[in-house]
């Protein structure tokens, strides 16, 4: 397994990150920390993905309540997710069985998750199917614009 870290992140964060990797690893490491990267090339690392993980902090409402688009990448893309554990996560994750959640501040149980699926190919290509079908079926721009229709119609009339 490769770990690719990809966004712009705090600089303390990625600081720490940075000197963590360049304390215990090799220079064959296999941790890469990538600057963010355009919409299109974002699907070629997904490709590549074994796992996808959005441990996103609790740091506003919106990522509390909001499912990030990442999630929705990572099903599209068959690749099983480690999210964060908050209310709209929990509903697509109850949904699509897709990935699991953590509490992104309690790094023991998120390294538990990351080992569980490293050491389980089966569950990562159940969990990737799983999202990819969700996907497909339910979480798109096809199923969600009529519901927005539906909404503006409702409200206009």
């Amino acid at each position: 397994i490769t770990f690719i870290i990809i966004g712009w992140g705090k600089r303390d964060y990625l600081k720490k990150i940075k000197h963590l990797i360049a304390s215990c690893n090799s220079e064959n490491s296999k941790i890469i920390i990538n600057d963010g990267v355009d919409s299109d090339s974002i699907w070629n690392w997904i490709a590549d993905a074994d796992i996808g993980m959005a441990n996103i902090e609790n740091s506003s409402l919106s990522y509390y309540l909001a499912a990030p688009t990442k999630l929705y990448e990572y099903m599209m893309a068959g690749v099983p997710v480690i999210l964060s554990d908050f209310p709209e996560n929990r509903l697509v994750m109850k949904d699509a069985d897709c990935g699991l959640l953590v509490n992104p501040a309690d790094i023991e149980h998120t390294k538990q998750c990351i080992l569980k699926l490293v050491q389980s190919p089966e569950l990562r290509k159940k969990m990737g199917e799983n999202g990819r079908r969700s996907a497909l079926s339910d979480y798109n721009w096809e199923k969600e614009q009529n519901i927005l229709i539906k909404v503006i119609r409702d409200v206009a009339s």
